[in-house]
C-alpha cells in the first residue's frame, strides 16, 4: 500500500517548485515504519526565514516502536525548527533534531514497549542561501543536476564508517559487511551527533531526492539519476517505488522529490551561504542604565547639598537623578523590543557531496532497465493471475525500436512505462 503526502501550504508555490512525496510498505513488511513530512513555506517571508522543509525518517524497533519513533521525528522536527525562528537556519535545524532525539529517547525509556526505539532522519531545507541538510542515519539526500546525481549525505552505517577509516580495501571486503547496520540514529541514546551539510547553491532544474534505504538499497544511483533526468517528480517517485518493489521490496520505501522550476528559489551571489541571525534588543538593559545613572546623580546631589554653601546645585543634581530613575521606570511602558539582524557566513558545513555518478542515458543504462523488464516477465511466468500483458508488450516493442535507432532516452521511457503499468496491476491483486 502506498500513500502520498499532501504538503502543508496555503500557497504551494507551484510556479517555482514541483514536488511529490510517496511512502510504501514494500513487498515483505507487515507495517510501514517509514514516515515523511513536507512543509512548504506559506509565503515569501516565511521562505526567506526558514525555507521549504522536507523530511524522511526510517524507524527501527520491534512491534510499533519504529513506526512511533519515525512519526515523532517528522512531527517534532518541524515544530522545533519553527520554534527557533530567531536563530539562523543551521542552528534551528540542529537544535530541532537534538530536541527530537531527547523526546524519542524519553519515550523509549518511559515505556517498555518502546524501549530502545529509534529512527533515521534526513531533513532538507531549501533557502535563499542554498540547500541545507540535517542528517542522522542512512536515509539519504541526493541532488540531480546536468546528467549527474550527487549524494549529499554521508551514510552513518558500518560499511561507510569502515570505508572512511580505510578498513575496506577491496569490493570483497565491502560485500562481507552487513549493509543494514547503522552507527547513528535518533532515540536509543540521550545524546546524538547531528551532521549538517551545505548550503549547496540552487539552480533552476536542480532536483532533490530524499529517500529511505528501502530505495537506495535496491536501486542504483545510476538508475535513480536517469529516472530523475527524464520523468517529472510524481511519475519518477512512483516509478522508483515500483523498481524497489520489483527488485524484491524487502523494506519500506519512501521517496520525496523536489524540482526547482523557477528562479524564485535559485541562490544568488549575495545570499550564497550567508545566514541572517535576528536578535532582539533588551529594553530591560536600557532601563537598568537609567536606574544606575539616577542612583549616581541622586547620591551626588545629596553630597553637594551637604558640602556646598548653596544647596541649589545639589538639589538640581538630585532632581536629575530622580528624573533619570523615573525614565527607567516608564520607558518599558512605551517601547518594544527592537530586532537587529546580522549576517553570518563562512565555510560550508560537512564535506559533501560524497559521491557523484554520471547518469546520462546510454546503452548500459538501458540494458539495466531491460534486465528489470525481464524480471516482470519472470513474475508473469510464475503467476496464476490474469493480467493485461498486451499493452506491456506493445510498450516493450516500442522501446526496442527506439533502442535500435539509438534513441536511448525514448527507449528508457517506454520500458519504464511498461514496468509501472504491470506493477500497478500487481498491486491491485
Amino acid at each position: 500500500m502506498s500513500t502520498k503526502e499532501q504538503p502543508d501550504s496555503s500557497d504551494p508555490w507551484q510556479d517555482c517548485l514541483d514536488h511529490c512525496a510517496i511512502t510504501d510498505v514494500g513487498m515483505r513488511r507487515a507495517n510501514n515504519q517509514d514516515n515523511l513530512r513536507v512543509v512548504i513555506a506559506a509565503n515569501e517571508e516565511n521562505w526567506k526565514s526558514q525555507g521549504h522543509l522536507f523530511i524522511v525518517a526510517d524507524g527501527m524497533g520491534a512491534h510499533a516502536a519504529g513506526e512511533k519513533a519515525s512519526e515523532m521525528a517528522v512531527r517534532s522536527v518541524p515544530h522545533h525548527y519553527q520554534k527557533y525562528i530567531d536563530k539562523s537556519p543551521p542552528e534551528s535545524l540542529k537544535l530541532a533534531i537534538h530536541e527530537t532525539n531527547n523526546e524519542i529517547h524519553e519515550r523509549g525509556e518511559s515505556n517498555a514497549e518502546f524501549h530502545n526505539m529509534g529512527t533515521t532522519i534526513c531533513a532538507l531545507t531549501l533557502l535563499p542561501q542554498g540547500a541545507l541538510l540535517g542528517h542522522v542515519g542512512d536515509s539519504r539526500v541526493y541532488r540531480f543536476r546536468a546528467d549527474t546525481i550527487e549524494q549529499l549525505t554521508f551514510d552513518h552505517s558500518l560499511v561507510w564508517e569502515m570505508k572512511r577509516h580505510g578498513k575496506l580495501k577491496t569490493p570483497e571486503d565491502e560485500e562481507a559487511i552487513p549493509k543494514n547496520v547503522i552507527t547513528r540514529s535518533l532515540g536509543p541514546n540521550a545524546e546524538v551527533e547531528v551532521d549538517l551539510e551545505g548550503p549547496f547553491p540552487i539552480q533552476i532544474g536542480d532536483t532533490f531526492l530524499l529517500c529511505s534505504d528501502g530505495l537506495s538499497g535496491q536501486v542504483s544511483d545510476l538508475i535513480i539519476g536517469a529516472t530523475l533526468s527524464l520523468l517529472d517528480p510524481e511519475t519518477a517517485a512512483s516509478f522508483l517505488r515500483d523498481l524497489a518493489n520489483l527488485t524484491g521490496g524487502p523494506d519500506n520505501v519512501t521517496v520525496i522529490i523536489a524540482k526547482v522550476t523557477g528562479d524564485q528559489l535559485t541562490t544568488n551571489r549575495e545570499d550564497n551561504g550567508a545566514f541572517t541571525v535576528i536578535t532582539e534588543t533588551d529594553n530591560d538593559t536600557g532601563s537598568a542604565l537609567f536606574y544606575a545613572l539616577g542612583g549616581v546623580l541622586a547620591l551626588a546631589g545629596g553630597v553637594l547639598a551637604m558640602t556646598l554653601s548653596s544647596q541649589l546645585p545639589g538639589l538640581i543634581t538630585l532632581g536629575l537623578g530622580v528624573l533619570s530613575g523615573l525614565t527607567g521606570f516608564i520607558r518599558p511602558m512605551f517601547s518594544s523590543n527592537e530586532s537587529v539582524s546580522q549576517k553570518i557566513g563562512g565555510k560550508p558545513f560537512g564535506e559533501g557531496p560524497y559521491s557523484r555518478t554520471n547518469c546520462k542515458i546510454t546503452s548500459d543504462v538501458l540494458n539495466e532497465i531491460i534486465s528489470l523488464v525481464k524480471r516482470v516477465r519472470e513474475a508473469h511466468d510464475r503467476s496464476t493471475e490474469q493480467f493485461d500483458w498486451q499493452h506491456f508488450d506493445e510498450l516493450c516493442v516500442a522501446g526496442a525500436e527506439y533502442q535500435q535507432r539509438g534513441d536511448f532516452a525514448a527507449a528508457f521511457l517506454q520500458f519504464a512505462e511498461a514496468i509501472s503499468f504491470m506493477m500497478t496491476q500487481f498491486r491491485s491483486t
